[in-house]
């Protein structure tokens, strides 16, 4: 049950990520996302209490039938929203979902934005989650030790998330995302390093506050990283990728602190967890989280719509594979230039949907250089006119101010027959 509990939450959890940024414009979306993190632990806060308090109550099964009911209210929610899918410019057959899928994982291989964010959420969530894999054994062994402590110990962590929350805007004026991170995260491992050795009730409960504090500091600068990260035409694949190292290196990190524990005691695992998630936070503090801040990913018009002969039907036909040809005239002076250029250009293309890409130069006249890359077929190329958003404008007009033909570099479209 529990395994079939998860992916029904793989299933939900990305797509409600994913319509935060449809429901508010980009400027709120740091205080949605927080506002999202408010109502977790609210939830947190107020429904391991009252298990607690069922249980003491009506028994263990209690809980379970109220938390089922209450699926009912996600329901009216939607049915509330009536959600309505975004029109498409194209008559295009949609995409299948083996593709679809193929498509969000090479973004992801080539979004630096994205990649870098899943590390830190790796990274975090491993350590981190030694405190929450041990904390059902951590509150038996403090006075009471029963159902309704563990609640209440839950709930502190919920209150302390919730504050640090409200109180987390203050502290975007004053650092930067990945200072952030690292407050909460040397806090996240002060905690778990006191659990070791706490004893008592109330400094349990202000250690839980502290780390709720810490641990909403860190999730919603991540969170909003990764939501930043992404365009629209691939928000839900991305995130769903995210939430996919997210929950893996939380099982993970679960599974190898329950190990250890079960090896050499509860007081060496959580101080080699706490002394990890220092220790590898300083390895990876450069790591730039936020790089998706300044990047417009509004669609571009920038690139002109392919021509397709009439001999060939119209545009709502689909063949392939197709290879685009795009030539170039470069001084000599600039090919250095150039080709670092075409390096980023090279990254935008594999990053919105092309294969094999490659440049070659001209044997006979050595300032013409040819870039070559393949689409699967010609809707996947309409497509990936649909992927440029203003945030890639600059690396084709940075490739573009090289060239010194008569004209715009020449573009050429071919489908493959044999």
């Amino acid at each position: 049950f529990t395994v079939i509990f998860g992916a029904g939450a793989a299933f939900t959890a990305p797509a409600w990520q994913a319509i935060i940024p449809e429901m508010v414009p980009k400027s709120d979306l740091p205080q949605a996302v927080a506002l999202g993190g408010i109502s977790i632990n609210i939830a947190r806060a107020i429904g391991p209490a009252m298990a607690g308090f069922l249980i003491s109550l009506y028994g263990f099964s209690a809980p379970f039938w109220v938390n089922m009911l209450s699926f009912i209210v996600i329901l009216l929610a939607l049915i509330w929203w009536r959600y309505e899918m975004p029109a498409h410019n194209r008559a295009l057959k949609r995409e299948s979902l083996f593709w679809s899928m193929k498509g969000g994982i090479k973004y992801a291989r080539y979004s630096l934005a994205l990649k870098e964010t899943m590390l830190h959420i790796l990274v975090f969530m491993f350590f981190g989650n030694a405190f929450w894999g041990l904390l059902p054994l951590l509150s038996t062994g403090i006075a009471p030790g029963n159902a309704g402590f563990f609640g209440l110990l839950m709930g502190a962590v919920g209150v302390g998330a919730v504050t640090g929350a409200l109180f987390l805007p203050r502290l975007k004026a004053r650092a930067s995302a990945n200072q952030i991170v690292g407050i909460g995260t040397l806090g996240t491992a002060v905690v778990t390093a006191l659990f070791a050795v706490l004893s008592t009730p109330a400094f349990s409960l202000i250690a839980g506050f502290v780390f709720g504090l810490s641990w909403i500091f860190v999730l919603a600068t991540i969170n909003l990283s990764s939501q930043l990260a992404l365009p629209e035409w691939v928000r839900g694949r991305g995130l769903a990728l995210f939430l996919m190292v997210f929950f893996g290196s939380m099982t993970l990190g679960s599974a190898f602190w329950g190990w250890l524990a079960g090896l050499y005691g509860l007081k060496p695992a959580l101080l080699l967890a706490a002394f990890g998630a220092v220790v590898c936070f300083i390895l990876i503090r450069n790591v730039r989280l936020l790089r998706g801040k300044d990047l417009d990913h509004t669609l571009s018009t920038d690139w002109p719509e392919p021509i397709l002969h009439t001999s060939f039907g119209d545009a709502t036909e689909d063949r392939g594979p197709v290879i685009i040809q795009i030539a170039y005239i470069i001084d000599v002076d600039d090919r250095a230039a150039f080709l670092a250029a075409m390096t980023a250009l090279r990254v935008m293309r594999l990053r919105n949907g092309a294969f094999d890409w490659m440049l070659s130069e001209s044997t006979e006249t050595p300032e013409v250089m040819i870039e070559t890359f393949k689409e699967l077929s010609w809707h996947q190329h309409l497509r990936h006119h649909d992927h440029i958003t203003l945030a890639d404008k600059p690396i084709h007009d940075k490739v573009r101010s090289f060239h010194r033909g008569p004209a715009k570099p020449v573009v050429q479209h071919f489908l493959v027959i044999q």
